[in-house]
């Protein structure tokens, strides 16, 4: 999935892969990292990293404002 954001000045693309997408839907159901790592099939390590790239990507600190941030630009719904 793709949405744009403006990163100093310049309109960017963002993509979110499935991968992306899962880990940030397996957050809003208060899942502690290992606890997704385990729904997803996936080490705790690939969360980390799966946490750390949406981070960037939609440019937040926080599993909260990751949520809201996905939720505004249409990535997940509740």
């Amino acid at each position: 999935m793709k949405i744009n954001r403006v990163i100093n000045g310049k309109q960017v693309e963002i993509k979110l892969t499935e991968n992306e997408i899962a880990f940030i839907q397996a957050c809003t159901l208060d899942y502690s990292y290992e606890e997704i790592a385990t729904v997803l099939k996936k080490s705790v390590n690939t969360i980390y990293g799966y946490r750390d790239r949406v981070f960037r990507k939609l440019q937040v600190k926080q599993r909260t404002a990751m949520v809201v941030a996905a939720l505004q630009q249409n990535y997940i719904d509740l």
